[in-house]
Order: structure tokens, then sequence, then C-alpha cells
């Protein structure tokens, strides 16, 4: 079976990792055997706690734009990531969980943190002119 090239990472409401694909672990380093029960918050930098947070609470009410996150991997090196999540509910509509997409993104050079940047530019916009818009210049490189 071909390596997919697309994370996909279901994360209970409590913030906790029930399943994870072989992408994502890759992506941030981990062992598949280990991520289930992690906290999603594992992979973030502590400076940017406070904007994962309100990005998970956002998602949660079912407001599922694409954004742009700068995930940490278990070495701490940074990975950029494009994520995607959708909420999922039960039969009776509420929210148990959220269902995201990660695939790895471009870098701009000396891009801002995602965290730094205006919040127009964090969300509703694609990946690479979020990162483009926040560092002011075309010049992406992989």
């Amino acid at each position: 079976m071909p390596f997919s090239e697309k994370g996909a990472v279901l994360v209970r409401l409590d913030g906790r990792i029930a399943f994870a694909n072989t992408y994502f672990c890759k992506l941030v380093g981990i062992p598949h055997s280990q991520v289930a029960g992690m906290s999603c918050f594992d992979f973030v930098f502590p400076e940017d706690l406070d904007l994962a947070k309100q990005v998970f609470e956002i998602n949660n009410a079912l407001k599922a734009e694409p954004f742009s996150f700068r995930l940490r991997r278990i070495d701490g090196a940074p990975a950029w990531a494009d994520i995607q999540c959708a909420a999922i509910k039960t039969a009776s509509g509420k929210v148990y969980a959220v269902n995201a997409t990660v695939t790895r993104a471009c870098r701009v050079e000396g891009a801002e943190l995602v965290s730094n940047a205006s919040p127009d530019i964090r969300f509703g916009k694609s990946s690479t002119e979020n990162r483009t818009r926040a560092e002011g210049s075309n010049n992406v490189t992989a």
C-alpha cells in the first residue's frame, strides 16, 4: 500500500489523540505505537499554546477554516503544517471529537510564527498566502 501524503488525526474533546496515521507520526517524529493517548498540545511550541487552544476551540465550534501552523516535532524541531479540521458529531448533533487532516507545508524563509501573525491571515486564506503575507515576501521554499 502506498504511503499516504496526508496525516489524519482524531482528537477527543479533551485534546487527547484517539488515532493518528503513519504520515502524521512521521511528520512529528513519534513512533506510531506511542501517539494514541498523547495530547495534541504535546506537538505545539510553548509560545504557540494559547493560539493552539483557541484554534482547537474554534474547530470544536464547527468553524472548520483551514489554517497553517508550526508543529513541534518530538525532537523539538519545527514542522510547518497545513491543517483542516472537521467536527465529528453523534447522530443527535453533539460534537465528540475533531478529525484533522494534516499535510506538510512549504516554509517561508524568515516567516513570523503563526501566533505572531494577525488573525485575518491565520484563517480563511491559503497556507502559502498566510506564510507569504506574514513574511511580506513571495519567496517560498520547500
